[in-house]
């Protein structure tokens, strides 16, 4: 018989105009491919948000597939793109007969605090970005040999918090409103634990429903890393992963995309019993 499961989802490919700000389902609308010419015609950007959806429903078709029929308990964070995202899913839960769905807001696995990429990619890459100072602008540029010297990857980067090893001395030359900023990022150690807790927390319901969580890709980094053991770190946009209960009940992944020889035996929730 098949198991009831959780299942995380990256929200689909963004363009992030609606932020990180809380959407309800009726103002949700930021799913769409990435702009390819800077002048996009409407029918261009349907075209580029119906890829978004089609890419979102076709992950969810294969999901589907694979639960048994009951209860499923939908959980997002609050931002246009998650919402979006569930919403696609909640349709094509609907169109093959599942008929009891809880939906839910969890603020615990919403996207990493404070986190900017219009910040953080110089950081990463180097660059310059202009700077609020003195009732004015500045360009600041950043040389990545103080901010990236190990050349790190941008998931290596999130995961291992460099951003918190840039040294001091070098941080005080910035604007304070970009030093402000950089040290405001919440570290990946509490992204982490918050969701680890949030998936964690309904387990115990894996006798009687599924658990289907629209989240962020710095909120599935680590479980994807330890169950591929590194050959994939985070979800690609529009993709899942699956949780089930072990023997010794504690939660496992048992799979992540197209990935289904990963470690499904390790318990990678450290606070579990």
């Amino acid at each position: 018989m098949k198991k009831y499961c959780i299942a995380v989802f990256r929200h689909g490919q963004s363009r992030y105009r609606q932020g990180n700000e809380e959407r309800s389902w009726l103002g949700a609308d930021d799913l769409a491919f990435p702009q390819i010419s800077s002048n996009e015609t409407a029918e261009e950007y349907a075209e580029a948000r119906q890829k978004a959806i089609d890419e979102v429903r076709k992950s969810a078709e294969k999901l589907i597939k694979t639960l048994r029929k009951g209860t499923v308990n939908l959980i997002r964070s609050p931002t246009g793109r998650t919402t979006h995202t569930l919403a696609v899913i909640y349709e094509i839960l609907r169109a093959h007969g599942f008929d009891d769905i809880w939906c839910n807001v969890s603020p615990a696995i919403g996207e990493m605090q404070n986190f900017s990429w219009d910040i953080f990619a110089p950081l990463l890459n180097g660059g310059s970005i202009l700077c609020d100072e003195n009732e004015g602008q500045t360009q600041l540029v950043i040389d990545k040999n103080h901010t990236n010297p190990d050349n790190l990857s941008y998931p290596d980067y999130i995961m291992s918090d460099a951003v918190r090893r840039i040294g001091r001395g070098f941080m005080d030359l910035w604007p304070e409103s970009f030093r402000r900023a950089v040290e405001s990022f919440e570290s990946f150690d509490s992204v982490t634990r918050r969701a680890l807790e949030e998936f964690s927390a309904h387990r115990g319901g894996l006798d009687r429903s599924h658990y289907i969580f629209v989240t962020h890709d710095s909120c599935t980094m680590h479980l994807t890393d330890k169950y591929t053991g590194g050959r994939q770190k985070g979800l690609a946009p529009g993709s899942y992963m699956t949780l089930e209960l072990s023997k010794k009940k504690h939660l496992v992944v048992t799979g992540v995309g197209d990935i289904t020889d990963g470690d499904n035996k390790s318990n990678f929730f450290g606070g579990e019993k």
